[in-house]
């Protein structure tokens, strides 16, 4: 029952969830066709302001849309909703009381064209910085991808290094002879490990000898086998 109970709890929160990303959707879409809505109805705002010098009192701006066109009639059918509308856009149009006639007027702040000029002009800031995100994005994504390359190669030093070390610090076989390499190349020995050891304390040979318990080698510097000298 638990199990059961907890699977339709499940269900439901999925259900819901997907109602909610559908309304999200709608909502977007709505708001999509009444921007574009308000644009015509502004652009034809606009277009009655500039044949009127410019400014018009709300009465005439509404008479003037009805008669334009009956379809505006349900969307704006009051001074109230053509008020809200203007003071959505007033970097298109002002509002203004005219003290001589005590009117509500609206005022043209930007013609149609001085307002494309102003869309495309935006548009082409917001292009101008979507590209230098872009680039500074791949800037950064390079800037990575170099750091991760010398850290690839700090650890593959490193790891050369280390082998390197346990190489040359390889445990020494108790009783087995040594061979030196002269620098003629030629190889010495066998020799004791006591013999090897007192001559480099007498000084006759040097720490980076190459020596080895095998003819064949590897060789690796006489240091490292006696590092305390």
């Amino acid at each position: 029952r638990v199990e059961r109970k907890k699977a339709e709890e499940k269900k439901r929160a999925a259900e819901l969830q997907q109602r909610q990303q559908v309304d999200a959707q709608r909502q977007q879409q709505q708001a999509g066709v009444q921007n574009q809505v308000e644009l015509v109805l502004m652009e034809r705002i606009s277009n009655i302001l500039e044949n009127s010098w410019g400014r018009s009192d709300l009465v005439s701006v509404l008479s003037t849309l009805h008669a334009e066109d009956s379809r505006v009639i349900a969307l704006l059918n009051s001074i109230e909703a053509l008020r809200a509308l203007i003071m959505r856009h007033s970097s298109r149009v002002s509002l203004r009381q005219d003290p001589a006639f005590g009117a509500e007027m609206a005022v043209l702040v930007l013609t149609n064209a001085q307002w494309q000029q102003h869309q495309q002009e935006a548009q082409q800031q917001r292009q101008a910085r979507e590209r230098a995100q872009q680039q500074q994005q791949a800037q950064e994504q390079a800037l990575r991808a170099q750091q991760q390359q010398e850290e690839l190669r700090r650890r593959e030093q490193q790891r050369l290094q280390e082998e390197q070390r346990k190489q040359q610090t390889k445990a020494v076989v108790p009783g087995a002879p040594w061979y030196y390499s002269d620098p003629q190349q030629n190889i010495q020995g066998p020799f004791r490990g006591e013999e090897m050891r007192q001559w480099l304390e007498a000084g006759y040979f040097k720490g980076d000898l190459p020596v080895s318990q095998d003819a064949a080698g590897p060789f690796r510097p006489l240091s490292a086998i006696y590092p305390d000298l």
